[in-house]
């Protein structure tokens, strides 16, 4: 176990398998760090090419060591019978299943030294909004109108940006900084048909600091466009004729402040229609290959 004030690494043995196939063990290693409070991620060695990762809620991960917990995909659960001092992770589509096996007592003590670090709750005081701030305005205080130093050009222009495997549309949203200020603010939604379940958004900075990036579930943009949607430190609103805001707000909240954003609804509407088409509710686990990320962790073993 390794520990710094701001991660924690643990090595694992971890016994890799199929329903029906042998157990084999490979590498692995369970992390967590502070930037990223509300998750851990497991990383096996790969027979070929750099280590394969997941990244779990620490919460699941956490029930999962008392009880069978998660769901559609990824579940967690104490081992039974001859495996009763493993924990089971079960990653799953209709292309098949992975069974990965660890050793229940290293993982427990994995978990309290992170809970040691970031008790249960307190997530969102170590979420830093005064970067995002900074990445919006170019300052980390209210400002003036008029005095932002944005560099407009460090994001694609206004519109749709598609590839093979991503499709992205640029708009320009409203920081709302306070009841009398706004500054206008430029804002990329991509979407990776790889990763389908999360909608990734860049937010564009001062030219010397780069952009700030955001990620989270697909499904609160879409309800967030009819109604409240999201909870804790990201929200989401539809347009408010009564207030006179013709955009979405999206609130992106932590223990250091609050960034609200009105996002113009019909170039966001418009784009995730296209996410939908490409990769529709229910199949995002379709395109996971199981046998062939099996392959690449197992190889000739």
């Amino acid at each position: 176990m390794e520990q710094s004030h701001r991660a924690i690494t643990c090595s694992v043995t971890a016994y890799v398998s199929t329903p029906d196939g042998p157990r084999l063990p490979l590498p692995a290693e369970l992390h967590y760090e502070l930037s990223a409070p509300y998750a851990v991620g497991l990383s096996l060695a790969s027979s070929v090419g750099p280590p394969i990762t997941w990244v779990f809620a620490r919460e699941l991960l956490a029930d999962g060591t008392a009880r069978p917990a998660g769901s559609g995909d990824v579940h967690v659960a104490p081992g039974e019978r001859r495996h009763s001092r493993s924990l089971r992770i079960t990653l799953g589509n209709s292309t098949g299943t992975a069974l990965i096996d660890l050793e229940a007592a290293k993982v427990a003590h994995f978990l309290h030294r992170t809970f040691v670090l970031v008790p249960a709750g307190t997530e969102s005081d170590h979420l830093d909004l005064d970067r995002t701030i900074l990445a919006l305005t170019g300052h980390t205080q209210p400002m003036s109108k008029g005095s932002s130093t944005m560099n407009p050009h460090s994001l694609p222009e206004e519109g749709p940006q598609e590839s093979e495997d991503t499709m992205a549309v640029t708009v320009t949203a409203v920081s709302v900084i306070s009841r009398t200020e706004t500054e206008p603010v430029v804002l990329r939604f991509s979407y990776d048909r790889r990763q389908p379940f999360a909608v990734v958004l860049d937010m564009s900075g001062p030219s010397d600091r780069g952009n700030s990036r955001w990620s989270f579930a697909r499904e609160l943009l879409q309800a967030g466009l009819q109604r409240p949607s999201g909870e804790g430190d990201v929200r989401m609103w539809p347009p408010c004729r009564c207030n006179n805001r013709p955009g979405a707000r999206l609130l992106l909240g932590g223990g250091t402040g609050t960034v609200l954003l009105d996002v113009p609804v019909r170039p966001l509407s418009g784009w995730l229609k296209r996410t939908w088409e490409a990769v529709p509710p229910g199949e995002e686990d379709a395109g996971i290959d199981w046998d062939t990320l099996l392959e690449k962790l197992l190889g000739d073993r």
